[in-house]
């Protein structure tokens, strides 16, 4: 019997040792880690996770599972569901951005579940993640921004899958059931990207709702249910050719450079919360107010260079990108991101939630002044990859071209970033709290479990 994608993952993921995978990659993951607990303690108290806590009270179990930011503890279902939700909800979640995949916002919350009820230690928690983080961005890679094109949202789509396997590993389940659990995830599996262009909350709690349909199939697979082992390249209704019918994927890359390439070494930390391809567009627009002296009164028009599909995605229907209905729509409205970022000089939560920042007058009258300049240049399969070029002009009479600069995806700068970014999104824990976080979190490979460090984030 010829071996399947799925079956090959699997064995991926329960074979990987921790001394199998460079240092500089486990560091890297133990930053992660890291950066999606502070993103979560941040918005542990906002709506999006506090209704969402409200329901879940009533509908999941009570267990051994830490609520970031809280004294709820669950069965694993609720609090990866939970902790998810708060990690992905103002989308300041690392990305990896090739792949289009927000790999910490499910890996983290559902290994780190798994890991606190059945007592693995640190390093155990650190391999599963790496793993996890490995085969969801190969399965984002071999659909080539495909998913997204057609109206799916990818992480939502793929992670279920890979979750289940992580999860496996951590259960110790046996390997045909790894299989079955992650054939019935993919049946699970949701991921509509209806809310993108109208500021609804769809966007908020699909990471979350990933992270409980890997665990409840893991439930089922663990009790004899069955599922399908060749789920991902099964004709006519596997998952790729269901997700991605015009055929624009390529299988090979599932399990291309599995365990000798890292493609976790490319994971971006979000530096704004707001879509990952806005973020150079910010940093340029930061660069050109400073550089200029630009008050919002001189800015004659903001011409910003995209493909054509980037259009689609940030501008596009007019109508909802230029007027929110939602304030959570300026995330994902490049007319507003930049606005603020010239306007404010930075872009912060509070720009983005507040409709005092939003419907300020001179915010609105830049926002209006901003309008996309097609590069046939700039590719189309990723709108997330563009460099951030913008031209400005002035009632001087100037216009001045500004490229922009690149991403964060490893090195000093990248945990210095990190940190910074932790420290302001914890400033409520109290004096000390912070730094034992840190301490552990990046340390975690040497710990005996994670039950010091859970204890910690039930504040």
């Amino acid at each position: 019997m010829t071996t399947t994608y799925t079956e090959q993952l699997a064995d991926f993921v329960t074979g990987c040792k921790l001394d199998d995978i460079p240092a500089d990659v486990r560091d890297k993951t133990a930053l992660l880690l890291l950066d999606a607990l502070g993103v979560a303690v941040h918005n542990s108290d906002r709506p999006f996770v506090r209704m969402l806590a409200d329901i879940v009270d009533r509908t999941v179990k009570e267990g051994p599972c830490t609520v970031i930011g809280s004294r709820r503890t669950y069965v694993a279902e609720g609090a990866a569901l939970l902790n998810s939700t708060g990690i992905h909800g103002n989308d300041f979640d690392a990305t990896h951005v090739p792949a289009i995949m927000h790999t910490s916002a499910v890996v983290v919350p559902t290994a780190l579940a798994v890991a606190e009820e059945v007592g693995a230690s640190g390093s155990e928690l650190v391999a599963a993640m790496i793993t996890g983080f490995e085969v969801l961005i190969r399965m984002g890679l071999a659909a080539q921004g495909a998913m997204h094109r057609v109206g799916f949202q990818s992480t939502a789509l793929c992670a279920p899958i890979v979750l289940a396997l992580v999860a496996g590993r951590l259960y110790r389940m046996p390997h045909a059931q790894m299989v079955s659990a992650a054939g019935l995830s993919a049946s699970l599996a949701a991921g509509l990207r209806a809310f993108s262009d109208d500021g609804t909350w769809g966007k908020r709690i699909i990471t979350g709702w990933a992270c409980r349909a890997a665990l409840m199939a893991v439930a089922l697979a663990r009790e004899g249910y069955p599922g399908t082992r060749d789920v991902l390249e099964k004709q006519p209704f596997g998952f790729y050719q269901a997700f991605v019918q015009s055929g624009a994927y390529e299988l090979p890359q599932l399990t291309r450079g599995l365990g000798q390439e890292w493609e976790t070494r490319d994971i971006d930390v979000k530096l704004y919360p707001c879509s990952h391809g806005h973020h150079a567009f910010v940093d340029t627009a930061r660069r050109a107010r400073s550089e200029l002296e630009l008050r919002p009164e001189n800015i004659e028009s903001v011409q910003l260079h995209v493909s054509a599909e980037a259009r689609k995605w940030w501008f596009e229907p007019r109508e909802r990108k230029y007027e929110l209905r939602d304030v959570y729509g300026s995330r994902f409205s490049l007319p507003y991101t930049v606005a603020l970022a010239l306007v404010f000089g930075d872009l912060k939560d509070e720009y983005l939630d507040s409709r005092e920042f939003l419907d300020d007058s001179r915010v609105k009258a830049v926002v209006a002044r901003v309008s996309p300049k097609i590069d046939d240049s700039l590719s189309n399969a990723n709108p997330n990859r563009l460099p951030g070029t913008m031209e400005i002009a002035t009632t001087d009479g100037r216009t001045t071209k500004f490229d922009g600069a690149g991403h964060i995806a490893g090195g000093h700068a990248f945990r210095n970033a990190v940190l910074e970014k932790f420290s302001l999104n914890v400033s409520r824990l109290k004096p000390g709290q912070a730094e034992s976080i840190i301490a552990l979190a990046t340390g975690i490979e040497k710990q005996p479990d994670v039950a010091s460090l859970m204890r910690l984030l039930r504040c």
